[in-house]
């Protein structure tokens, strides 16, 4: 009887020290008013940082109701239930894969209710930036400037997912000592002449990078020969690369073999080549005013970048430019569950009213809708609608009791669908 018993009067004796001996508790009642059920629990997370550089973050809500258990997810898998913390915050491991984490609370109080959940979102990334950086344009080696003083040119790559306000330093010689060489950081550029060498023979410079989450490159070295017999670096090349665009002008793709076309100033004997990763290509000609490469980027998901550099048989050369799109390739992950945590539901005829509560998170780009269904064949693209996390009012079939099931697929902006996920409730009468 939900945990209460009855007795007779006088039936049950309990011992009690320092009195008569034994205490007749079937003797006595006592009537209490009637207490009022509590509000519903809920949850409400209330901070958590939009960045982050640590994959161990802290969440802090308020409550309401009387909740006694809480758990957690991603949006994949969520946590056993453990009693309600004495501090309102709870720690979270956002795991290894950088970009968009989420994570969900909810709360369950006495009755068993279960909160709808509470979403809060931080951008991760601990990943360092990659780099390449070349002497006049990867030349072996130079001649000597005049008064033993000889300037050089760098091309400069980087990537890396955050890097709107990029940054780099440069020194010759030796690598970097901190902290007495973070003054030298300066915005992020293609081309730098701020190097000159003295003397003669092997030169090298040491370029480290810097993305928006101050996450450090690895340390970058380039070398070249300076000698009395070197080769002459010709002077910048005045034409340029425009109209850079993958895809059509897309933000965001799915599949890493993309299109990339730009415009070229003045076509006439010049070469190009191209940078998507840690080398290179070779040059090859230029064919016309408005030019078209197909772009081969590495797999997986993350922000993708293409660089261009145009050049001519003396060695002369532009400084590279570039244009980034972001790669999407990995699927929403997520979780469903029949009116909380209640394992049997009465059936109401035919079809019994359910609230289905839904979480859902993707690293690259938002879940933006979804499909759910009681048959589990795979939804058309004309079924998925918003993604929500509190559907209610599901009409299940209840036609026939037992065991039924409920199924949800995921779709992110990229246009990727989850694998399917599914809850099960037991019908009664």
């Amino acid at each position: 009887e939900q945990g209460y018993f009855r007795i007779d009067y006088g039936e049950v004796r309990g011992y009690s020290y320092g009195g008569s001996g034994y205490t007749e508790f079937g003797n006595w009642v006592q009537a209490f008013g009637t207490i009022p059920t509590p509000a519903a629990p809920s949850v409400n997370i209330t901070a958590f940082p939009s960045t982050t550089v640590s994959s161990t973050m802290t969440a802090t809500y308020t409550t309401g109701g009387v909740p006694l258990l809480l758990r957690g997810t991603l949006g994949s898998k969520w946590t056993k239930w453990f009693d309600m913390p004495i501090s309102d915050s709870v720690g979270v491991k956002l795991g290894r894969t950088n970009g968009e984490g989420d994570v969900f609370l909810q709360v369950r109080d006495y009755a068993g209710r279960v909160s709808a959940p509470s979403l809060a979102s931080t951008r991760f990334d601990n990943t360092k930036p990659t780099g390449v950086v070349q002497i006049n344009n990867g030349a072996k080696t130079i001649l000597a400037g005049g008064g033993g003083a000889t300037n050089v040119h760098l091309t400069l790559s980087m990537f890396d997912n955050n890097m709107n306000g990029a940054q780099m330093r440069i020194k010759k010689d030796a690598t970097f000592a901190d902290p007495g060489d973070s003054g030298l950081w300066k915005s992020f550029a293609t081309g730098d002449d701020s190097v000159t060498f003295s003397g003669t023979g092997t030169k090298k410079v040491y370029v480290q990078f810097k993305d928006d989450f101050g996450n450090l490159s690895s340390v970058y070295t380039a070398s070249i020969s300076v000698s009395t017999t070197g080769t002459v670096f010709p002077s910048a090349l005045l034409v340029s690369a425009g109209s850079l665009s993958i895809n059509g002008g897309a933000t965001l793709i799915s599949n890493p073999t993309q299109t990339l076309t730009y415009t070229v100033s003045d076509p006439t004997s010049l070469n190009v080549r191209y940078l998507t990763g840690t080398k290179w290509s070779v040059w090859e000609p230029v064919t016309g005013a408005s030019m078209a490469k197909k772009i081969v980027f590495a797999r997986g998901s993350g922000m993708r970048r293409v660089y261009v550099q145009l050049g001519v048989a003396t060695g002369a050369a532009t400084d590279p430019v570039s244009v980034s799109v972001l790669q999407d390739t990995s699927l929403p992950t997520g979780t469903i569950s029949i009116n909380g945590e209640d394992t049997a539901v009465e059936a109401i005829g035919s079809v019994t009213p359910v609230t289905l509560t839904m979480t859902a998170t993707d690293p690259d780009t938002p879940v933006i809708s979804m499909a759910y269904n009681q048959t589990g064949i795979t939804p058309l693209p004309g079924d998925f609608v918003s993604f929500e996390m509190t559907v209610t009012g599901f009409p299940l079939d209840t036609t026939i009791l037992g065991t039924k099931k409920v199924y949800v697929w995921f779709k992110d902006l990229a246009g990727n669908v989850s694998k399917k996920y599914s809850d099960s409730i037991k019908v009664v009468l």
